[in-house]
């Protein structure tokens, strides 16, 4: 099996019922900070987080790229960011490809980073063309639905509340900042 197809099953699971949420399974979310910082945090710190890049970079880490991914807070990747550190172009570990150039094409088991308005990074689920439209599904970390779920941390709907999501509704990535990461090297 390969590293997207492992991503994909690993991603699912997270976001199976009941999907991986502070309410349920706390700790699990914690193992993705200390993953991604190196540091033990507790709950209340992690939920003034945005959390997303530290379930990619769970899920890749469990797929088989092991320390492929830089370890560290925000603070201490500089320019990188949390975003960053999975961007070639940001000194990250994956080729990335701005959308705007349609240069790529994603696959299943990519990454995709919405810059705005929240940097926001996921998992590449499905993707389809619409005539010239790539039109994709993801995985997401520190997401949830737009409508109320009992999946969102004490009913909350704020930064670091969210849940991981499977996003069943075909999107387009539109943003001039948009970008692809390919899984493939």
């Amino acid at each position: 099996m390969d590293y997207r197809s492992k991503i994909l099953e690993i991603a699912d699971y997270e976001a199976s019922t009941p999907p991986t949420n502070w309410n349920d399974s706390p700790d699990t979310i914690l193992e993705y900070f200390k993953l991604s910082t190196g540091l033990d945090t507790t709950m209340n710190s992690a939920l003034q987080v945005s959390w997303c890049s530290y379930f990619v970079h769970w899920c890749v880490d469990q797929a088989g790229l092991k320390n492929k991914v830089k370890v560290g807070p925000p603070e201490k990747l500089g320019s990188m960011g949390s975003v960053g550190r999975f961007r070639r172009s940001q000194g990250g570990a994956f080729q990335d490809y701005a959308v705007a150039y349609k240069k790529y094409v994603p696959k299943p088991g990519d990454l995709y980073n919405r810059a705005s308005p929240n940097n926001h990074i996921g998992i590449v689920a499905d993707v389809k063309m619409d005539g010239k439209r790539v039109m994709i599904q993801s995985y997401d970390g520190n997401s949830g639905p737009q409508w109320f779920s009992e999946y969102f941390h004490k009913g909350k709907r704020t930064l670091g509340y969210g849940f991981v999501n499977y996003r069943s509704v075909w999107f387009e990535l539109t943003g001039s900042n948009d970008w692809w990461m390919s899984l493939s090297d």
